[in-house]
Formats: C-alpha cells, structure tokens, sequence
C-alpha cells in the first residue's frame, strides 16, 4: 500500500489518544502487584509508531518501510486501525472463494442484557460459550442442531464489540456476525413483525420470520435452555439477520471498542480486563482456521515500477511523523510492499 499524507496525518493525529491510554496503564501499575506488566505496557503505548525505518531512494523520491514499531495493543487507536486492516486482508480472499462456491452472505446482530463493569468478563465469557451452541444449531445435523431451522450455517466469523453508555454507566457487550449459507429465500426476510421501539431511528424495529428464529435461537443458548423450552419463550434478546451489502463485512468486522468511550480511568480498567485473553474476532466451520487477531500475511509488490531511476537504497531512520506528511519527505512515495494494510486508508 501507499502511505499518503492524509493516512499519516490522521494516524499522527490518533497518537493522541495514546498518551491518556499510557497514563491508565502507568496507574494500572502503580495499583497492581503484577512485577513491571503495565509499567512496560505503558511506556509501549506512549512510544508507538515513533520509530520508521525506510530505504530511501532520493532520486526517485520513493520511501520503502522496511520496520516501524507497533505496541500491538488493543487500546492502540493505531493498532487497532492495523489489526483491523490486516484481518481484512485475511478475510478477503475466503470470502470471495465462498461467493463463488454459492453461499450467500448474512450478517447477524445477537445482543444481550447491558451489564456493570464488574460483570463484564462473565458476561463476555458466557457470549463466547453461547455463541459455539447457537452455531451449532445452525450448522449440525446431529443432536446439537435445530432440525427446524430456516437456514444452514457453512462459516462464518463473529466480532465482538463492546460499547459504554455514560449516562448510565453500563456496558453493551454483542456480537456482529458474518455468516454463509447456500439457503437463500427472500420471502424469508420479508419484514413483517412489529417489534420493541427504537429510540435512535425514532420507530419500531420491524422483523422477519428468519429474525424470529434467531431471537429464539440467541436466547435459548444464552440462557441454557433446551429446544423444548422454544414454544414457552414470553420473549427474547434483540437479534436480527440480513443480507450482507458491500459495506457489509466492514460493518460487521468493526472494532471493539471505540476510542471515545474511554472517558476515565474506571471505563478503560473495565474494558481491559472484560477483554483481556479473549478473542476478539473468531472463525466457524469453513472459516474456523482463518487469522483474525494478530497475524499478518500478504505478498510482497513490486517495487521496481516506482524507481525510473537505478540508484542503491541508503537507510533512513524517521521519528517525527510531520516530516513524512508535512515537510520534508511530504512528496515522496511511502511505500509499505506488503498489500496486509492495504484496507488502512478505508477505516475510519
């Protein structure tokens, strides 16, 4: 991918977050007994992306990263964008073999009940373990599978995402889900049932007959129920399915958390240990080995077509970012050859 300067001034920019995220860290452990954890935690956030190490090529005005480092936090605005981006990458290749294999994309929304920050990692917890025996309905044909159901899940990858609503100190742990499946019928996503009012979109939220079905499903797993139990539901977790558009997969491959939910200390300790050793993103039956989480791959380009001139690179070693975007390398060519970040500059 190319670094163009807008790219760099906007990662410039998220640095800024940087420093409040290093300050919680450095509190984190000044409070913890956990030897230098944070304290190292802290001082990598605070020094991310301040080292690039480029072949220059002056006479052709081109800039090839060769290293640049990377805290690969999670609380990172940066490398979160990065881990993102790279995920993406992974993703992209299945996901066009499965469109031409036949299957359908969806995407999914399974919510649960908003929970307090001490509740938050067995809320998580219990998401991921529900998670695994609402798939299994959808996609087993043995005694783990619903055998009613309108559709059948070949793959899929669900992404959690984690938001906080400050005005009642609450935390919304959900999933955003993309699946396929070779079981398209348009009728059954005819909007027909009146549901609970929306406040954002000022209405009430409308559902199809496969939306039902998934709110009986969700809550049944949720809630460790049996499919007998389905008929006595008296109601279920707000869930809803829908055919995948072409922003789809960058709705549902969203980041977990957002930077401007972190207003204090107490918000950002909650979400750390909500999701500290938990997976973010992970993949189910034909996408069950795909890297979603801290993995890189991608093939290296070409970079002869950016040289009209022959000349031996010399190694520059930048850490002030406003000199690749601002001033003096502001009208090189930033290269990084590997086509894993290519989705940066699509994210926001």
């Amino acid at each position: 991918m190319i670094f163009e300067n807008d790219i760099l001034k906007l990662i410039d920019d998220k640095k800024k977050y940087n420093d409040q995220i290093s300050r919680y860290f450095y509190r984190l452990y000044c409070e913890s007994t956990v030897n230098n954890k944070y304290f190292n935690l802290a001082n990598r956030v605070k020094d991310c992306l301040n080292i690039w190490v480029w072949d220059a090529y002056h006479k052709n005005f081109v800039l090839d990263l060769q290293k640049v480092n990377r805290c690969k936090c999670r609380f990172c605005s940066n490398c979160r964008k990065f881990d993102l981006s790279r995920a993406l990458n992974n993703l992209e290749l299945p996901f066009k073999d499965l469109i031409l294999r036949g299957y359908s994309p969806f995407l999914i929304t399974l919510t649960v009940p908003n929970c307090s920050g001490d509740d938050l990692p067995f809320v998580v917890d219990k998401l991921q373990k529900s998670f695994k025996k609402f798939y299994n309905f959808y996609s087993c044909d043995d005694k783990k599978g619903y055998f009613d159901r309108y559709m059948r899940f070949d793959a899929c990858v669900r992404c959690l995402e984690i938001t906080y609503n400050l005005m009642t100190n609450m935390y919304h742990p959900h999933y955003h889900v993309l699946v396929f499946s070779f079981d398209y019928n348009p009728v059954l996503f005819d909007k027909k049932y009146v549901g609970e009012w929306s406040n954002k979109r000022q209405s009430y939220n409308m559902y199809s007959d496969i939306d039902m079905q998934v709110r009986e499903l969700w809550t049944i797993s949720y809630n460790n129920l049996t499919i007998r139990d389905i008929k006595s539901l008296e109601s279920s977790l707000i869930c809803d399915i829908r055919e995948c558009d072409d922003k789809g997969v960058f709705e549902v491959m969203k980041y977990s958390i957002k930077d401007t939910d972190i207003v204090n200390y107490d918000v950002f300790k909650n979400l750390y240990f909500g999701l500290y050793n938990r997976r973010i993103r992970q993949g189910y039956g034909l996408l069950y080995n795909l890297k979603l989480e801290n993995e890189s791959s991608g093939k290296e380009q070409d970079l002869e077509q950016y040289l009209k001139v022959k000349e031996s690179p010399s190694q520059l070693v930048t850490t002030d970012m406003k000199t690749l975007y601002k001033s003096t390398y502001s009208n090189y060519i930033k290269l990084s050859r590997f086509n894993k970040d290519k989705f940066v500059d699509r994210l926001e």
